[in-house]
């Protein structure tokens, strides 16, 4: 996988951290921008659903259980839920916190080389990072 390799080689992370990093950032997209909008990304950059396809069971439990807490304090803090179960996730696949941003800054990169200015713009939508 392009993606995969490009996160390893450029973050220094091993395969394992790259495909579960990834795919928690995708699955946080995906669920932020809607199946269609992220099928339209996705159909460009193939990479992309089977990472959030193949992405642990537990990983996503995590982000769940996490999210699900932050709902009870309303649907403003939905996206600060997120934040904390893509940190949750990055913690336990051995990662710091402050690997989000390069994950982010990484798959943005990989999104527009493959499939454009327009598709990474709509990624950028659901990232944290500065376009």
């Amino acid at each position: 996988m392009e993606l995969v390799d490009m996160l390893t080689q450029k973050l220094g992370v091993t395969e394992a951290q790259a495909r579960g990093g990834a795919g928690l950032i995708l699955k946080r997209a995906k669920d932020a921008l809607g199946e269609k909008e992220f099928a339209g990304i996705a159909s460009m950059a193939p990479d992309l659903t089977s990472l959030v396809r193949d992405l642990p069971a537990t990983d996503n439990t995590v982000i769940g259980e996490v999210e699900k807490m932050f709902s009870i304090f309303g649907r403003r803090m939905g996206s600060l839920g997120s934040a904390a179960g893509i940190r949750a996730g990055f913690l336990k696949l051995g990662l710091s916190a402050e690997m989000i941003e390069k994950f982010e800054r990484t798959i943005l990169e990989f999104v527009r080389n493959k499939a454009g200015d327009p598709a990474g713009l709509s990624l950028g939508k659901s990232l944290s990072v500065d376009q």
